[in-house]
């Protein structure tokens, strides 16, 4: 049993221990020094402490702490060590940001944005959360509607090497997209990796399942409109037949005034939406440094080639850049370009989609 003496105790422990009681001490200095050796006898202030490696070192009391009877054993000690460098075995982090436009006047519109991150660090493994929003509208009418969402797991083999496992849905209606759920599983590697610089890539298969519409929101809306006053047309000319005696009552009749109460209840019932199942090649690479100080720029760049058409691929590039305004707000600025190859042609809306966001985060 370790037993550790202090201060005022002092001489009746050295004393004890002159007298044999204890064969083995470890003297703690004040310095953080600790001395193995036999505690002989205090003298003038003098501490003489017998070691077998130095002989007897004689120490001023008052630098003396503590006297600890027993060594602790070389096991205990490592265990300790161990324990001192091990790193906690789950830890949080991530942001939450926000942007908001809003103008009157001879256009009036409505931007927001909003998008949250979050990172789970264990020993060998990493989770990544985020999702995303946005919704705008110009002169009443909707422009932006879109949502994102993914999960990332990463389990490290060593040290830099990895294989992960990924998921995530999107709908974005201004690309005519109503959902996507897509599945990803592939392998990785930390080329760098320190507390300035990070730069990892990994590459796998991607299995996603898509339904595509045939109306961007604008389309849809005036599509809307104009079937439900055609509709309306239909049924008031044919009240007008039959309040006149003109409309006799048949069932050509019943199916044109059903239809036309179809139509104002759903205008867009009939539109076929196209569904598809893609196999991709995935391939992704992230880089983060610090630039000016405290702020930092990040890269994430996602390639989707398709493994089923030749030349048909998906692309994703995001450009941020951060800057601290308190301890855990920052400005941030993001450019996310994304490119589809087949979406001229499959959906009739532009292959490039740019965006360019500055708002605020919060970081956790």
């Amino acid at each position: 049993m370790k037993m550790q003496l202090c201060g005022a105790h002092l001489l009746v422990a050295a004393a004890a221990c002159a007298a044999g009681l204890a064969d083995a001490d470890t003297v703690c200095v004040e310095n953080g020094d600790r001395i193995s050796g036999t505690v002989q006898q205090t003298q003038n202030g003098v501490l003489r402490v017998d070691t077998p490696y130095a002989g007897t070192i004689e120490i001023q009391q008052d630098a003396v702490t503590c006297i600890e009877r027993e060594p602790p054993k070389p096991e205990a000690v490592a265990e300790v060590a161990q324990a001192e460098q091990k790193p906690e075995t789950t830890r949080w982090s991530g942001t939450v940001d926000t942007a908001f436009s809003w103008r009157s006047g001879n256009t009036d519109t409505t931007d927001f944005t909003l998008a949250s991150a979050a990172v789970r660090t264990g020993e060998r493994n990493t989770l990544t959360l985020s999702g995303s929003a946005a919704y705008g509208k110009a002169d009443d009418v909707l422009n932006t509607r879109r949502y994102l969402s993914e999960a990332k797991w990463q389990y490290y083999l060593s040290e830099c090497c990895y294989v992960f496992l990924l998921g995530g849905a999107e709908r974005d209606d201004g690309r005519k997209l109503e959902s996507r759920i897509h599945v990803a599983t592939g392998v990785g590697r930390d080329f760098i990796k320190n507390d300035r610089r990070t730069l990892s890539a990994d590459i796998g298969l991607d299995h996603a399942w898509e339904r595509w519409g045939p109306f961007t929101p604008q389309e849809k809306d005036a599509t809307k409109d104009q079937r439900r006053s055609a509709a309306w047309n239909r049924l008031t000319r044919w009240l007008g037949e039959v309040a006149a005696g003109k409309a006799p009552f048949s069932s050509a009749q019943f199916r044109t005034v059903a239809d036309a109460l179809l139509d104002l209840r759903d205008p867009l019932r009939q539109d076929e939406t196209r569904s598809e199942e893609i196999l991709n090649v995935r391939i992704a690479t992230h880089y983060k440094q610090p630039l000016f100080g405290k702020s930092k720029l990040s890269e994430a760049l996602i390639v989707l080639p398709s493994t089923e058409e030749s030349g048909e691929f998906r692309l994703t590039s995001e450009l941020v850049f951060t800057t601290p305004l308190t301890e855990n707000l920052q400005l941030k600025t993001s450019l996310r370009n994304e490119y589809d190859s087949s979406a001229e042609e499959n959906s009739g809306v532009d292959a490039w989609d740019h965006t360019l966001l500055t708002g605020i985060g919060y970081e956790f």
